[in-house]
């Protein structure tokens, strides 16, 4: 069956405010039960073919919503993997930290233990020194005292002696 399509343009007085439409009008040669024979089979196809781009269409939104949902768990499981690598290393961190902290307070308690050994080390060692120097300077005054006293015994006893010599 040959169809002949003529495309016009409608009447744009009547319709206002809309753009221009096409409209088809087809003339037939043959008579009309072939042609709806005719027509049919060319419409089932096209119906075929439309359910066919349906179905595909579901599948592809299928797919892309399958695609969509691998992503967005590919990103959560990426963020997961990225937060426990931080949370790692934050505690790492801390650790390290407070092993640091740890091991400084150490040296600063043997420090100090030995600055406070050599503190009292170095008051007994004065403290000695004290001692001895305050002793020796006692036994020196006591020597110069004794002295001082024989000395002034012995004038004493010269000037007695003299005294005698002249009084008597």
């Amino acid at each position: 069956m040959a169809v002949k399509r003529i495309q016009t343009k409608g009447n744009t007085k009547t319709r206002q405010n809309m753009g221009p439409r096409s409209q088809v009008q087809e003339l037939t040669t043959e008579p009309t039960v072939m042609a709806e024979e005719e027509l049919t089979k060319p419409l089932d196809e096209f119906l075929g073919r439309a359910q066919k781009a349906y179905v595909t269409y579901l599948e592809a939104q299928k797919d892309v919503w399958k695609a969509s949902n691998e992503t967005q768990q590919r990103i959560e499981d990426n963020y997961r993997e990225t937060e426990q690598n931080a949370n790692r290393a934050r505690d790492e961190a801390t650790e390290q930290a407070l092993t640091l902290r740890s091991e400084a307070e150490q040296k600063i308690e043997q420090v100090y233990i030995e600055m406070m050994t050599r503190v009292q080390q170095a008051y007994t060692t004065g403290n000695k020194e004290a001692k001895r120097c305050a002793e020796e300077n006692i036994k020196q005054a006591l020597a110069t005292y004794k002295e001082a006293i024989e000395q002034a015994q012995e004038i004493r006893e010269q000037a007695l002696e003299r005294a005698r010599k002249i009084f008597s």
